[in-house]
This record gives structure tokens, sequence and C-alpha cells, in this order.
């Protein structure tokens, strides 16, 4: 039977293909992290034991993550779609009244009169502990989060719900939408039933990314890479098959010896 949500597609493809990588990232800077879909449920597993014990966060409580561009943000989806909470995503500055939870990469752009818990999280390319230490009353994930199990047993993961540009979006809809975006971007590659390797462009909180990059090859064995700027000598050292760009572009010839395209999403 095939998995209906974010937690038990997590441990499907965990136990089918643990090993092999999920999501590559590249910083601004260049540095680049391969995580495998075991990497990724040991990080989720301590992001929602965080979130359950020292944030009181259950299936009924909002989430609000206001970080930049950094591969953590796929933990915190698939914490909260553990835990059955609803994740908020948008831009920093942005408001969080209905909050229960606020993550920031920069304390500065916190909102000081939220009642929410707010967490640090670090920024670093490995996800090692910010040099700064987190503002007083703040949690710092990085620090507190590495005590928490290696094993998280989801609460109520058919209640995720992920809030995005004011829309909310349940799990069958996030599903059906990332099945129905892989269909449309492997559009005319040979045999688009294999493996495949997408790369993106984009931040957290925009749609390219949070469907593509981060829950569309939940689905399957595909895989995403998710970069600070296109480069063709990394598709081609990646293996990309599809750039995925958010801009209107047309589809564009491949770096010579690769097939991979570059579309909008």
């Amino acid at each position: 039977m095939r998995e209906s949500t974010l937690a038990g597609l997590l441990g499907a493809r965990t136990r089918v293909l643990g090993p092999a990588p999920l999501l590559t990232y590249y910083s601004q800077e260049g540095d680049r992290v391969e995580l495998s879909a075991a990497t990724v449920a040991n990080a989720t597993a301590k992001t929602a034991g965080f979130l359950v014990t020292q944030t009181d966060i259950g299936p009924d409580d909002v989430v609000a993550l206001r970080m930049p561009r950094h591969w953590s943000a796929l933990p915190w989806l698939l914490a909260c779609a553990s835990i059955g909470a609803t994740l908020d995503l948008a831009e920093p500055d942005l408001p969080y009244p209905d909050a229960s939870a606020a993550v920031f990469a920069d304390p500065e752009r916190a909102d000081r009169d939220s009642r929410a818990d707010h967490v640090l999280v670090s920024s670093h390319p490995l996800g090692m502990p910010s040099p700064r230490p987190a503002p007083a009353s703040w949690l710092d994930h990085a620090r507190e989060a590495a005590a928490q199990p290696d094993i998280f047993t989801p609460i109520a993961p058919g209640d995720f719900t992920l809030r995005s540009g004011g829309e909310l979006h349940d799990q069958a809809g996030l599903l059906e939408q990332a099945g129905a975006l892989r269909s449309e971007l492997s559009n005319g590659l040979t045999n688009p039933g294999r493996p495949l390797r997408f790369a993106f462009l984009g931040q957290p909180w925009q749609r390219t990314i949070w469907l593509g990059a981060i829950i569309m090859p939940l689905l399957g064995s595909d895989s995403s890479l998710w970069w600070a700027r296109q480069d063709p000598r990394i598709a081609s050292d990646e293996r990309v098959d599809v750039v995925v760009d958010p801009g209107p572009m047309e589809p564009s010839a491949a770096t010579e010896g690769q097939s991979s395209d570059t579309r909008s999403s």
C-alpha cells in the first residue's frame, strides 16, 4: 500500500534507499552538503523530539519557519509533518501571530512582542552551532536537538498542514501536487520512470523549493539539488537531468554530454 503521509514516505525511502542521496545542497560560498534519506530521517527525529520536549508543540500548533535558504528546512518541514503541526513558511520579516514556535537564523528579525517560543537555527553549511549565543529566553536548536533520540515515533502525521503565501495545503493535496510537478518536469525525457535528479533555485518559502526540492523526491527514488546559482559545471558533475528555475524560462540545451533541461516550475 502506498504511503499517504510525508512521515510514511520518509520511512519508506529510508528503508529502501537509506544511504542514497536525497538532497544535495550548495551554499552561497560553494560548500557542498549531501544528505541521504537516513541522514534526513535522523535530523527529522531530533528536530521533532526537540519541538515536542522543548516547546510542547503538538498537532494543533503552528510553527513559523522564518529562515533563509538552508538544507535544514527539509528536516524542519518533515519534523512538523511527523508531529502533525502546521508549518507556516514565509519570508523572515513577515508576522506570525498564531505561532506557538518561531524559527529564525537571525534573531534581529523576530517580533519581540510575540509570545511564541523562539528558536535559533544555525546557518552554518554543516549545521554546526551558531558562533553567537542565542538571545536570552531563546532556544538553540543546534545545541539542544543534538541530545534528542535518533528515532521519533510520529504523533499525528495525517494532520500536517503547510501554509505558504496565505494558502493552506493538506497532506493529500501536497502529495498530489508533487506528483503532478514530477510528471510535468519529466515530460519529454528519455525513460522518465527512472530515478531522476532535479536542480532547484529559490528560497524555502517558495513553492519551487518546498514542493519540488523537498517533497517531490520523497515520492520515489529521485533526488534534488538545491543551489545558490545555476552553474553548468555543477549540473554536469552532479548528473542533473532537469534544471528547474522559478522564473519563466524555456527549456534550453544541456551542458555538453548531459541531457538536462532548464525548465520553469
